[in-house]
């Protein structure tokens, strides 16, 4: 498995989490420092994450959306607030992330298998989606960073903006053309993409900024997610090719990476 086992007090969890850590052969899997992973080795698996009050529920939230629509694993519990921590249980999705060797081996397949599940989420109805209004609040949160010389010099580089001052007078001119019309997965990069060995598609996971936003901001990640895994572009216009170009628009996308510029969180 490769990750280091975790050596935990299970009193310190809730009851309803308690019940699934004991018995269980339990794995440290974190990769952020603002939460705590944990892979719990029993029955199909489970996932559970532990962080600071109040910053899990849209992620479950989410979670608990898409897997009505047959998008992910089921949400086995959600505990807010408890020894101020938010607590949130998550079956382990079937499959392995898309980054991994074998299936960056074909990149072929891969982009065409990105396109084509992006496309599949995009198109569910949104109506019923307990997230809204989610590139509005980017919007928001772009004008406030950039007034607090908050941005990222890295993605203004990759949309070819030549200063801080183009990227943010190209956002603010053109903000008016995104449109919150779909679901967003929110971080549609190739590790939250699951596939089984025949590259089939399993389910999504990692809905920390899902909800009703523009598609164009999961189309972004995407794409440069096959760049940065591939280490070329070459496979932008097959992944565009699978996904629809019906629904691509350059202007739109090159406004999410202006976009993304100034709300990057690491």
């Amino acid at each position: 498995m490769g990750l280091e086992k975790a050596k935990l007090d299970i009193n310190l969890f809730p009851d309803e989490i308690k019940n699934y850590l004991i018995g269980s052969e339990i794995y440290d899997s974190s990769c952020s420092q603002r939460s705590k992973t944990y892979f719990i080795d029993s029955d199909f698996g489970y996932y559970l994450k532990v962080a600071p009050k109040n910053t899990l529920e849209h992620e479950s939230s989410m979670m608990n959306y898409f897997h009505g629509k047959k998008m992910t694993s089921r949400v086995c519990a959600y505990i807010n607030n408890y020894n101020d921590n938010d607590y949130f249980l998550m079956e382990r999705v079937k499959g392995e992330s898309s980054y991994e060797e074998k299936f960056l081996k074909e990149p072929e397949r891969l982009a065409v298998v990105a396109g084509e599940s992006l496309r599949k989420l995009h198109d569910i109805n949104p109506e019923d989606c307990p997230k809204k209004g989610i590139t509005v609040k980017l919007i928001k949160s772009a004008h406030k960073n950039y007034m607090g010389n908050n941005y990222d010099a890295w993605f203004l580089d990759y949309g070819d903006f030549k200063s801080v001052e183009n990227g943010y007078d190209f956002l603010c001119k053109n903000e008016h053309k995104l449109v919150e019309d779909v679901n967003l997965h929110g971080d549609a990069c190739l590790p939250n993409i699951m596939l089984d060995d025949n590259f089939n598609f399993v389910g999504f996971i990692d809905f920390e900024g899902g909800g009703i936003g523009d598609r164009h901001f999961d189309i972004m990640w995407t794409i440069w997610s096959l760049q940065h895994n591939l280490e070329t572009n070459d496979y932008m216009d097959r992944f565009l090719n699978a996904y629809g170009r019906d629904k691509f628009d350059m202007d739109r996308y090159k406004l999410c990476i202006s976009l993304q510029a100034f709300t990057w969180e690491d």
